[in-house]
């Protein structure tokens, strides 16, 4: 890898990729950034036969490592993209607030430790505050999921957890926004007992139905300006239909899959993403 800073007025940067060979910063006219890093690969210290000394300059590699991704960052930030390392995770919290902020539905959220504060509601969902947690061990790799809670047989203290009141749903509704486009998909998650409290545990034997799905013009133009508001260009949002017709939101997630709204709705998302790509690319040209 080499970056030079040179003077006041440019920058070079080139990368050197094993698959792609050179990458100059220059010639990029456009990014799309889903998921993942460039690695600064850290040297073997083992020659270093002080163990204390080596985890201490281990540490210290991590650290440089670190302060240089944050500037290959830094870098890209200024040419066109459609997401970023930075917002590559949203705090589920804060995205909450500025749905509820802008009019738009949300459950009843809790985040407690004891369980004296949910004895007075009776039908509660809980689920991770931030990512999905897939620890893996001897016995195989295991996934959190959303899950319905009975408060009387919880502990009376537990460390701060997030827990929402159960919405009865008529099916869940899966939303791929993209700068200013929105596809949304319904999910027919209440035919399968499995499914109904979260769609994600889905049967390749008998799976859920998605259907093209068209949600109100007004709640369309409320996310995309979520979306504005919590500096996102493009993420798939988590959204239930009730069963009195009230569209309620769950969560927004800035790498979450879209194939699965893609190919059951015909709406070729990927040639969406890529056409995104070249205009931002001839906006970078002009």
């Amino acid at each position: 890898h080499n970056v030079q800073i040179l003077g006041y007025n440019d920058c070079e940067l080139t990368l050197l990729s094993e698959k792609n060979g050179e990458i100059r910063l220059d010639k990029i006219s456009a990014i799309w950034y889903r998921r993942g890093e460039i690695h600064f690969q850290i040297p073997h210290l083992n020659f270093i036969k002080n163990s204390d000394l080596r985890s201490q300059i281990f540490q210290h590699l991590k650290n440089e490592n670190k302060i240089l991704q944050d500037y290959l960052q830094y870098l890209l930030y200024v040419i066109p993209h459609i997401g970023t390392y930075e917002l590559r995770g949203v705090n589920k919290l804060v995205v909450l607030d500025q749905a509820r902020k802008l009019g738009i539905e949300i459950p009843d959220t809790f985040i407690v430790s004891e369980k004296k504060h949910l004895e007075s509601h009776e039908k509660l969902i809980t689920k991770c505050i931030s990512e999905v947690f897939s620890p893996i061990t001897d016995d195989g790799k295991f996934i959190t999921y959303t899950e319905a809670v009975n408060p009387t047989k919880r502990n009376t203290a537990f460390f701060p957890s997030l827990f929402q009141t159960l919405v009865e749903k008529e099916a869940d509704i899966r939303i791929f926004i993209l700068q200013d486009k929105v596809y949304s998909m319904a999910i027919r998650s209440q035919e399968h007992a499995q499914t109904r409290i979260d769609f994600r545990k889905y049967s390749s034997t008998n799976p859920s139905r998605y259907l093209p799905f068209k949600i109100p013009f007004t709640l369309e133009q409320k996310l995309i300006e979520l979306m504005q508001r919590i500096r996102l260009e493009t993420a798939s949002i988590d959204m239930v239909l009730t069963k009195d017709g009230k569209f309620v939101f769950l969560e927004a997630n800035p790498v979450g899959q879209f194939g699965m709204t893609s190919k059951p709705c015909n709406n070729y998302l990927e040639r969406e993403v890529a056409l995104s790509l070249i205009n931002l690319s001839k906006q970078s040209a002009a």
